[in-house]
């Protein structure tokens, strides 16, 4: 057992820092923070294995945590929750990492990280043809979606990307390359389906003869409260509304949640043979201002329509301007507007449900 009391580790790459302090009864505690989350552990050893809990400040959660510390570091394993379960979580203190995982990673993944930059690190890395690369970015892009599990969805950008490049490059021998950027969900310590599926309830609630997208609600789950798509998100996050402000990070990641909650959700709402008509519906549900009514987002962009145009341009890889009305570059003349919108959701809905790709 070689732990080292009051000094601090440093982990996952310079992205973590950890202090571990001798308590009472033989209890082990400490600070950590990690990425943007900050928390405290509390636990004993068994044997060799330091067996703890940990508290997240920052997201409100806890989970499972195991140390095993030698005379360069620790490895640890961690899952969400306290129920005994697979840990596949996972920090390494650098000088082990220096010796188990290859080339350093130099792409910095924060809350801030956009989909546009990691389209740009997927095509260097593809450039260079690096498999030791590769796997150092999709090790710490894993780590990163485990404590933020509401920017999963950008787990499939990376994967559409480096597939669309593979395409492009048109070189049958990179396949199993491309392939190797997908963040498979058993490395995940949360089920995407379960944490984020809601529903949508296509039926009109509201007699007026007059349509609009606040007749269709959402909800989590069949027999939860049904509230407007942002409403819905923002409740399932812990969130309150009063916690919005110019001034924090609340609205970046509400704007990744929602384009997360938005594709799991329609894996589910496209299985039932839905038409065009009806998911250009469900995605005007989404993503007009008048769905939600809330002021607190009103002064700071649509984030239903983030989530969708999220969904269109990095996942599904849809230029939606092909299917701008006004200045559509085909000069196509079967496009109409959708609802007063210059885009043709219409046509951009068949479009999608063409692809099948939410089969995969």
């Amino acid at each position: 057992m070689s732990i080292q009391y009051n000094t601090e580790y440093i982990y996952s790459k310079g992205k973590g820092k950890i202090t571990f302090t001798e308590g009472k009864n033989s209890l082990v505690e400490a600070t950590y923070s990690v990425y943007d989350d900050q928390g405290t552990i509390k636990g004993k050893f068994n044997g060799e294995i330091l067996d703890a809990t940990f508290h997240s400040d920052s997201l409100n959660r806890d989970g499972l945590i195991q140390f095993s510390f030698s005379e360069n570091g620790f490895v640890a394993k961690w899952k969400n929750g306290l129920a005994p379960g697979t840990m596949r979580g996972k920090w390494t203190t650098d000088n082990n990492s220096a010796k188990k995982e290859g080339p350093s990673m130099e792409f910095n993944f924060d809350i801030h990280t956009d989909a546009s930059k990691l389209d740009e690190e997927v095509e260097r890395i593809f450039t260079s043809r690096s498999i030791e690369q590769r796997d150092a970015f999709v090790q710490e892009f894993t780590e990163f979606i485990n404590h933020h599990p509401h920017y999963y969805w950008l787990t499939l950008s990376v994967y559409y990307k480096a597939q669309n490049v593979y395409y492009a490059a048109n070189d049958e021998s990179l396949e199993e390359f491309y392939s190797g950027f997908l963040v498979e969900d058993d490395d995940l310590n949360f089920k995407p389906q379960e944490r984020f599926e809601l529903c949508f309830h296509n039926e009109k609630d509201n007699a007026s003869q007059w349509e609009s997208p606040s007749d269709y609600k959402w909800s989590k789950g069949k027999d939860g409260k049904e509230a407007s798509f942002i409403e819905t998100v923002v409740n399932d996050m812990k969130y309150k509304l009063s916690d919005f402000s110019e001034e924090n990070d609340h609205y970046v990641e509400c704007r990744n949640a929602a384009t997360t909650y938005l594709w799991i959700s329609l894996q589910k709402i496209t299985l039932g043979h839905v038409n065009n008509e009806e998911l250009a519906t469900c995605l005007w549900s989404v993503f007009d201002i008048r769905a939600h009514e809330l002021e607190e987002f009103n002064g700071d962009a649509n984030v239903g329509q983030d989530a969708v145009d999220n969904m269109l341009a990095y996942i599904l890889r849809i230029d939606k301007e092909e299917f701008n009305v006004d200045e559509n570059p085909s000069n196509r003349d079967d496009l109409e507007q959708y609802d007063g919108y210059i885009h043709d959701y219409l046509k951009i809905s068949q479009e999608i449900l063409d692809m099948d790709i939410f089969d995969l």
